[in-house]
């Protein structure tokens, strides 16, 4: 082997073990960067996971207050009724007590003309039956 030759083998060799160092360094970098965005997808899977889980529970919470809601309302369609019936009836009542009141004038008028005043009673007998004497 000349010397020539041993020098560009050398230079070959030289090159070659920098080519496989820079491989090298390549595929460690490639590796940590692999294993970055691997654990970047866990950490995103799990916000997801997590919040998927929130998204049932708020939309479970969601349908039962809405159930809740509508038997509420349907309580106060009910109340409302009631109350409705309520109001009716007592509109009849105070009618009823007018009606009262106008025929107890009346009568308290007939009484008046129909019974004679205390100076006029005290002439005429009482009207109990028979005087016992």
């Amino acid at each position: 082997m000349t010397k020539g030759e041993a020098k560009v083998k050398n230079r070959i060799l030289v090159l070659v073990v920098i080519l496989t160092f820079g491989c090298v360094v390549m595929v460690i970098l490639s590796g940590q960067k692999l294993a970055k965005n691997q654990s970047e997808l866990d950490k995103e899977r799990y916000t997801r996971i997590v919040a998927e889980e929130k998204l049932s529970q708020t939309l479970s919470k969601l349908s039962s207050l809405e159930s809740e809601l509508s038997k509420k309302q349907n309580q106060i369609e009910n109340v409302q009724v009631i109350l409705e019936k309520e109001k009716n009836s007592v509109f009849e009542i105070k009618g009823q007590m007018d009606k009262l009141m106008q025929v107890n004038r009346q009568l308290e008028e007939t009484l008046k003309t129909v019974v004679p005043s205390p100076s006029v009673a005290s002439s005429v007998p009482a009207a109990d039956g028979p005087s016992q004497k």
